[in-house]
């Protein structure tokens, strides 16, 4: 006989579904940041070299 039990049992590890875009958003904020950082270092580094 089938034990039904096993078939009920609820998902594991699931993360709630709102979690996910606010972590997406604060990767691509992150991202944005690093870029505009070394943006602006290497302006900096480009002014130094050539002033």
């Amino acid at each position: 006989m089938p034990d039904d039990r096993r078939a009920r049992r609820p998902p594991q590890n699931r993360r709630s579904p709102a979690k996910r875009p606010s972590v997406r958003i604060l990767v691509v904020v992150a991202n944005i940041q690093m870029r505009t950082l070394k943006a602006e270092e290497g302006s900096s580094m480009n002014a130094l070299a050539h002033g």
